[in-house]
C-alpha cells in the first residue's frame, strides 16, 4: 500500500508517478473528495457492483484516471483512519 503519487499539470491533465504499477493506493481525504465530487477532470469516481458477477450484490466506488502516461482503475477497499481512502488496483496501462 502507498499513496496514489501524482502530478497535476496544471491543465486539466494529471501524470501518475508510482513505478512500478501499485497493487493498491491510498488518497487522502481532500483529494477523494475532489475526485468523487467530479472537481478534477482526469478522475471519474462510478459505482459498481462489489462482486461483478452478481450484480445485486453491494455497490462500492471505482476510481478511473485518465492521465497522460497511464490510465488506471482501482476499486474501493476501505477507508483507514483519517479518512484516508484504500483502493486496489485493477488496472494499469501505460499510454
Amino acid at each position: 500500500m502507498e499513496p496514489l503519487d501524482y502530478t497535476d499539470n496544471g491543465d486539466d491533465t494529471v501524470t501518475l508517478n508510482n513505478d512500478p504499477a501499485p497493487d493498491d493506493v491510498t488518497i487522502p481525504r481532500v483529494p477523494w473528495q475532489d475526485m468523487v465530487s467530479g472537481a478534477l477532470p482526469w478522475a471519474t469516481v462510478t459505482e459498481e457492483p462489489e462482486n461483478p458477477e452478481d450484480p445485486e450484490s453491494l455497490p462500492i466506488q471505482v476510481l478511473t484516471i485518465t492521465g497522460t502516461n497511464v490510465n488506471a482503475v482501482f476499486r474501493w477497499v476501505t477507508t483507514l483512519p483519517g479518512r484516508t481512502t484504500l483502493l486496489h488496483t485493477s488496472s494499469w496501462v501505460t499510454v
